[in-house]
């Protein structure tokens, strides 16, 4: 028998890495026809976004200022909950960079991906 193959049950990489489809809703709890497809904690790109903050986390602890120490926090971990996402129903491409200007936006979202990815 093939010794990885005991190990099969226990298989989350594979699941994270696929990710979920979550419905949206809206600043007032309505669903809106919106989705994100959310990677798992234990997704190959998350973790290597987590261990990015992790060494960042250290570059951020000696800024002297401590609202830049925060401003520079905040977008640190907004990043790192960036990276869970893996695609998405809006109309323009799902990049980093546009799904950080929706966080930006909506940072409620954030706590949802947190929420779903830590359930």
């Amino acid at each position: 028998m093939n010794s990885t193959h005991q190990f099969a049950e226990f298989d989350s990489r594979e699941a994270c890495n696929e990710g979920v489809r979550v419905q949206l809703e809206r600043p007032d709890g309505t669903l809106s026809e919106h989705w994100l497809e959310i990677l798992g904690p234990d997704s190959d790109e998350y973790r290597i976004a987590n261990t990015r903050l992790q060494r960042q986390a250290f570059k951020l602890s000696i800024i002297a200022d401590e609202r830049e120490q925060d401003q520079k926090t905040v977008i640190a971990q907004r990043e790192l909950i960036a990276s869970l996402v893996k695609g998405w129903s809006f109309q323009m491409e799902c990049t980093r960079a546009n799904v950080i200007a929706l966080l930006e936006r909506a940072p409620y979202l954030e706590d949802l991906i947190n929420d779903r990815v830590s359930s």
